[in-house]
Protein backbone atom coordinates (compact mmCIF):
# COMPACT_ATOMS: atom_id res chain seq x y z
CA UNK A 1 0.00 0.00 0.00
CA UNK A 2 1.25 3.45 -0.90
CA UNK A 3 -0.09 6.54 0.82
CA UNK A 4 0.45 10.26 1.05
CA UNK A 5 -1.27 13.29 2.58
CA UNK A 6 -3.09 15.71 0.28
CA UNK A 7 -4.15 19.26 1.16
CA UNK A 8 -6.35 21.55 -0.91
CA UNK A 9 -6.06 25.32 -0.39
CA UNK A 10 -9.84 25.89 -0.33
CA UNK A 11 -10.71 22.65 1.45
CA UNK A 12 -11.99 20.62 -1.51
CA UNK A 13 -11.76 16.84 -1.43
CA UNK A 14 -8.90 15.63 -3.62
CA UNK A 15 -7.38 12.43 -4.92
CA UNK A 16 -3.79 11.48 -5.66
CA UNK A 17 -2.29 9.81 -8.68
CA UNK A 18 0.56 7.46 -7.67
CA UNK A 19 3.45 6.66 -9.99
CA UNK A 20 6.23 4.11 -9.20
CA UNK A 21 9.65 3.76 -10.86
CA UNK A 22 12.53 1.30 -10.60
CA UNK A 23 15.90 2.94 -10.01
CA UNK A 24 19.36 2.97 -11.54
CA UNK A 25 22.40 2.11 -9.40
CA UNK A 26 22.84 5.84 -8.64
CA UNK A 27 19.24 6.09 -7.32
CA UNK A 28 17.79 7.99 -10.28
CA UNK A 29 14.49 6.85 -11.84
CA UNK A 30 14.96 4.11 -14.44
CA UNK A 31 11.69 2.60 -15.67
CA UNK A 32 8.09 3.28 -14.75
CA UNK A 33 6.20 0.33 -13.25
CA UNK A 34 2.85 -0.45 -14.91
CA UNK A 35 0.68 -0.28 -11.79
CA UNK A 36 -2.72 -0.37 -13.50
CA UNK A 37 -1.91 -3.27 -15.83
CA UNK A 38 -3.16 -1.51 -18.94
CA UNK A 39 0.17 -0.34 -20.31
CA UNK A 40 -1.43 3.00 -21.10
CA UNK A 41 -1.10 5.20 -18.00
CA UNK A 42 0.86 2.99 -15.57
CA UNK A 43 -0.55 4.77 -12.47
CA UNK A 44 -3.02 4.14 -9.66
CA UNK A 45 -5.46 6.82 -8.49
CA UNK A 46 -6.77 7.01 -4.94
CA UNK A 47 -10.32 7.70 -3.89
CA UNK A 48 -11.16 11.29 -2.95
CA UNK A 49 -10.26 12.23 0.62
CA UNK A 50 -10.88 15.33 2.70
CA UNK A 51 -8.25 18.07 2.61
CA UNK A 52 -5.47 17.08 5.01
CA UNK A 53 -6.44 13.41 4.73
CA UNK A 54 -4.36 10.45 3.67
CA UNK A 55 -4.89 9.18 0.14
CA UNK A 56 -3.83 5.58 -0.44
CA UNK A 57 -3.75 2.90 -3.10
CA UNK A 58 -3.10 -0.84 -2.93
CA UNK A 59 -0.52 -2.05 -5.43
CA UNK A 60 -1.58 -5.39 -6.93
CA UNK A 61 0.40 -8.34 -5.62
CA UNK A 62 3.39 -9.40 -7.73
CA UNK A 63 4.05 -6.05 -9.47
CA UNK A 64 6.80 -5.05 -7.06
CA UNK A 65 9.68 -7.42 -6.44
CA UNK A 66 11.43 -8.00 -3.10
CA UNK A 67 14.87 -6.42 -2.69
CA UNK A 68 14.41 -3.84 -5.48
CA UNK A 69 14.74 -0.12 -4.73
CA UNK A 70 11.71 1.80 -6.02
CA UNK A 71 10.69 5.45 -6.07
CA UNK A 72 7.16 6.80 -5.97
CA UNK A 73 5.65 10.23 -6.42
CA UNK A 74 2.16 11.70 -6.43
CA UNK A 75 0.10 14.42 -8.08
CA UNK A 76 -3.19 15.89 -6.79
CA UNK A 77 -6.58 16.55 -8.42
CA UNK A 78 -9.49 18.28 -6.65
CA UNK A 79 -12.20 17.48 -9.16
CA UNK A 80 -11.60 20.55 -11.29
CA UNK A 81 -7.90 21.42 -11.12
CA UNK A 82 -4.84 19.21 -11.57
CA UNK A 83 -1.57 19.84 -9.79
CA UNK A 84 0.89 20.80 -12.52
CA UNK A 85 3.97 19.14 -11.02
CA UNK A 86 4.74 15.83 -9.34
CA UNK A 87 5.81 15.62 -5.71
CA UNK A 88 9.44 14.83 -4.92
CA UNK A 89 10.26 11.11 -5.15
CA UNK A 90 10.23 8.91 -2.05
CA UNK A 91 12.33 5.72 -2.00
CA UNK A 92 11.07 2.37 -0.74
CA UNK A 93 12.08 -1.28 -0.93
CA UNK A 94 10.12 -4.47 -0.49
CA UNK A 95 12.12 -6.54 1.98
CA UNK A 96 12.76 -10.11 0.84
CA UNK A 97 10.68 -12.76 2.52
CA UNK A 98 12.25 -14.70 5.35
CA UNK A 99 13.59 -18.09 4.34
CA UNK A 100 13.55 -20.74 7.01
CA UNK A 101 16.48 -23.14 7.28
CA UNK A 102 14.12 -25.99 8.19
CA UNK A 103 10.45 -26.71 7.62
CA UNK A 104 8.20 -25.14 10.23
CA UNK A 105 6.58 -27.66 12.52
CA UNK A 106 4.09 -25.40 14.25
CA UNK A 107 0.59 -25.75 12.77
CA UNK A 108 -0.07 -22.05 13.49
CA UNK A 109 2.53 -20.82 10.98
CA UNK A 110 1.54 -20.50 7.34
CA UNK A 111 4.79 -20.23 5.32
CA UNK A 112 2.90 -18.87 2.31
CA UNK A 113 0.88 -16.17 4.12
CA UNK A 114 1.71 -12.60 3.25
CA UNK A 115 0.52 -9.35 4.77
CA UNK A 116 -0.07 -5.91 3.31
CA UNK A 117 2.51 -3.40 4.52
CA UNK A 118 1.85 0.33 4.30
CA UNK A 119 4.59 2.65 3.01
CA UNK A 120 4.53 6.24 4.25
CA UNK A 121 6.60 9.09 2.85
CA UNK A 122 8.97 10.58 5.38
CA UNK A 123 11.28 13.55 4.99
CA UNK A 124 10.71 14.14 1.26
CA UNK A 125 13.35 16.87 1.32
CA UNK A 126 13.22 20.29 -0.24
CA UNK A 127 10.63 20.89 -2.88
CA UNK A 128 7.70 23.16 -3.54
CA UNK A 129 4.60 22.12 -5.39
CA UNK A 130 3.41 24.62 -7.98
CA UNK A 131 -0.08 24.90 -9.35
CA UNK A 132 -0.83 26.76 -12.59
CA UNK A 133 2.54 28.52 -12.31
CA UNK A 134 1.94 29.75 -8.75
CA UNK A 135 3.65 28.63 -5.58
CA UNK A 136 1.36 26.78 -3.22
CA UNK A 137 -0.28 29.22 -0.86
CA UNK A 138 -0.25 32.21 -3.24
CA UNK A 139 -3.60 33.84 -3.76
CA UNK A 140 -4.96 33.03 -7.17
CA UNK A 141 -8.66 33.90 -7.07
CA UNK A 142 -9.56 30.26 -7.83
CA UNK A 143 -9.25 26.89 -6.17
CA UNK A 144 -5.61 25.89 -5.92
CA UNK A 145 -5.17 22.24 -5.01
CA UNK A 146 -1.75 21.35 -3.76
CA UNK A 147 -0.03 18.41 -2.28
CA UNK A 148 1.54 18.63 1.14
CA UNK A 149 4.00 15.82 1.63
CA UNK A 150 3.99 14.12 5.01
CA UNK A 151 6.70 15.67 7.12
CA UNK A 152 6.95 18.84 5.06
Amino acid sequence: MLRNTVTDADGDKSNLTFQVWTTNADGTPKAEVDLDGTGEYDVLVSSYVVSGGTAKVTVPYGLLKPGVLYKFRTSAYDGSLYETTWSPYADFRIEPYTKFSAAQTSPTIDKTAQQIAEVTRTDPGAGTAHFHGKRCGEAGGHAEAHLRQAGR
